[in-house]
């Protein structure tokens, strides 16, 4: 078999199993439908759907593998999530087919997977096993080569270039020369090629030590350069800071004053409330008060000169 019979498409996969489900969910329904019968109705019965059509076992894979390769949620969903966006994604494209479930869909899903796991596994045994008259020997002729060539990969240059026949090769070159490409060096015989390397240069060896020193001197350059960046930096933040500082301070000072001035002028308002209510008690006349009010105001006027005199204020006339 061409090895293009290989690369099948999903729609053409799932057309080719079609007859098997069909079949299978045909059979099943025909089962279900005797049992059906034979069982008592109990309920009003539910109108049953139709079975999946091949364009829609299309639209389920389809929608199955947009969901399943969605490169931003990808894997990061439960699988009550997953079938239920399979689930609005094909009742977005059934277009006039029927509205199908979340069961339905899981269940036809699952049925699909089976019978293309098993065309998939016939498929593998038909590509390894000969045609009949063919062996292995046969796929080195030149007639497969160019098909070979074609399906090889973009990075395979040198492979495609040593398969290519020149003008001035013998066409009856034996088949083994087509064998393949040369085989690319492992990795282990890549290291010990490059120790080897460098062990057997001892000009390649100064010119790393070289290399290295001037590497050495950049670094040491470029620490330098932002140890400098640093300390101005630092220097800013702290001609900074000092600024902040004053202006605090100053802030504060002109506060206090604020507040020594409004205590001078509370304590400026209470002599003034004290000298009036003084002059008023020394302006009373005591043989016009109550006894009781005379006794007091009487007090009064006695304490008051007392008080201006321990104070060394001027004398208030009464």
């Amino acid at each position: 078999m061409p090895p293009h019979a290989q690369n099948q498409p999903v729609a053409a996969m799932v057309e080719s199993v079609q007859p098997a489900v069909m079949k299978e969910s045909q059979g099943d329904g025909e089962g279900a439908s005797v049992a059906a019968g034979q069982r008592r109705k109990v309920g009003p019965s539910r109108i049953k759907l139709s079975n999946f059509s091949p364009k829609e076992d299309v639209f389920l894979v389809k929608s199955w593998l947009e969901i399943s390769c969605d490169p931003i949620i990808n894997t990061e969903q439960k699988k009550e999530g997953f079938w239920a966006r399979i689930t609005s994604q094909y009742n977005n494209k059934r277009g006039s087919f029927h509205e199908r479930s979340f069961i339905s869909l899981q269940s036809r899903w699952e049925t699909i997977k089976a019978e293309t796991s098993k065309f998939a596994g016939h498929m593998a045994n038909v590509l390894r096993d000969n045609p009949s008259g063919m062996s292995d020997a046969d796929k080195d002729e030149p007639k497969w080569m160019e098909l070979n060539i074609r399906g090889a990969r973009p990075g395979d240059d040198d492979a495609i270039a040593d398969h290519i026949p020149t003008a001035d090769c013998d066409l009856e070159t034996p088949s083994s020369q087509y064998s393949g490409s040369k085989r690319p060096m492992g990795r282990d015989a890549a290291k010990r090629q490059a120790k080897k390397s460098a062990s057997s240069s001892p000009l390649d060896s100064s010119q790393y030590v070289s290399k290295l020193q001037d590497l050495s001197i950049q670094k040491i350059s470029i620490w330098q350069e932002e140890n400098a960046k640093k300390g101005s930096r630092y220097e800013k933040m702290a001609a900074i800071e000092s600024q902040r500082y004053d202006e605090v301070r100053q802030h504060n000072q002109h506060m206090v004053a604020i507040e020594e001035e409004k205590l001078q002028i509370m304590h400026t308002k209470a002599d003034i409330l004290q000298t009036h209510e003084e002059k008023r008690i020394l302006g009373i006349d005591l043989d016009k008060c109550a006894p009781r009010l005379r006794m007091y105001y009487e007090k009064k006027q006695q304490e008051i000169p007392k008080n201006i005199g321990a104070d060394g204020d001027d004398s208030v006339d009464p």
